[in-house]
């Protein structure tokens, strides 16, 4: 049996949000009139902002189901240079890296995912960007990348994701051991009553197979 088998199935599973007083009376009602206004112009202006920034996003993901990646590139480009500050633009860039990645083009998915660590300050979306460049990066033959870039002190929900990644990782280098270890970590991080453990239980136990047929 391919000893790459375990970690090429693991690459394929993962391929298939943001944020005082004056001195007269006078002096008073002025500033909080403004103040009023002030507010209400700050929030029709981002109001207004978040709407124009979900209709691209909703155009991005028409597009993206028609597979339109130009137009996806283009929209998503839009949405990093107009509307960084929303979380719109960030899953725009994971679209897009998506895209990129499946059609080959490795470098600008890494760019796009990058992008996306950086500019995001929503957790869920920063954990889904660093699985994916770990996963990037093992699949170009990047192992010890993407085991750095799998290094979290705090994983939260996503202890799970990142033990299957290490365990994927592991399994590239040849170090049978600490990937079956990794699976086991994986296992336990699983929320009770998952039928997931099944599936890791298996590669697990076909890792472990194939150490012993090596030795």
């Amino acid at each position: 049996m391919d000893p790459h088998i375990a970690e090429d199935e693991d690459l394929q599973r993962l391929k298939d949000w943001w944020k005082k007083n004056g001195s007269s009376i006078i002096v008073g009602v002025v500033v909080g009139i403004g103040a009023i206004i002030g507010i209400n112009g700050w929030n029709y202006y981002t109001d207004n902002r978040d709407k124009t920034a979900s209709t691209l996003f909703s155009e991005l993901q028409q597009h993206e189901t028609e597979g339109s990646l130009e137009a996806v590139e283009q929209i998503a480009r839009e949405l990093r240079d107009d509307f960084s500050a929303t979380p719109y633009a960030a899953n725009g860039a994971l679209i897009v890296a998506a895209r990129l990645y499946e059609n080959g083009d490795v470098d600008s998915a890494r760019e796009m995912l990058n992008w996306t660590l950086t500019n995001t300050d929503d957790e869920n979306i920063e954990q889904v960007a660093r699985l994916r460049l770990a996963y990037l990066e093992l699949g170009a033959g990047n192992a010890e990348t993407a085991l750095e870039i799998a290094n979290v002190n705090n994983p939260g929900s996503y202890a799970s994701h990142y033990a299957e990644l290490r365990a994927a990782a592991y399994s590239h280098a040849g170090n049978y051991d600490a990937a079956i270890k990794a699976y086991d970590e994986a296992i336990a991080a699983l929320v009770p009553g998952s039928t997931y453990v099944d599936i890791l239980d298996a590669r697990k136990n076909r890792l472990q197979a194939q150490s012993q047929n090596r030795n």
